[in-house]
């Protein structure tokens, strides 16, 4: 997969790097590495992600109520992030 066509899909369901990747079962910086074209996407992460997007476009409720959770959890995540800046910069706070 094209790296565009990666980010292109996730950004229309909306999804975050993290979202797809709690979706897909792996990490953020995976998902991050594909976009940017420095791994190759996995074949079948390219095809659940095409089957998602293609789900969601088409109006599958479920597919569609679970993409917003998972939206609902990163913006609720993002909300309460709280920052300490340390030596080595700035990090999370425990």
């Amino acid at each position: 997969m094209h790296h565009y066509l990666g980010s292109g899909l996730r950004k229309e369901l909306e999804l975050s790097q993290g979202g797809l990747a709690a979706l897909l079962g792996s990490t953020d910086q995976a998902v991050a590495r594909w976009e940017k074209g420095r791994t190759r996407v996995p074949k079948w992460a390219d095809r659940l992600l095409r089957l998602l997007w293609r789900e969601h476009a088409e109006g599958n409720v479920k597919v569609r109520g679970l993409i917003e959770r998972l939206n609902s959890a990163d913006e609720a995540k993002a909300a309460r992030l709280v920052l300490e800046r340390r030596p080595s910069g700035w990090r999370e706070a425990a």
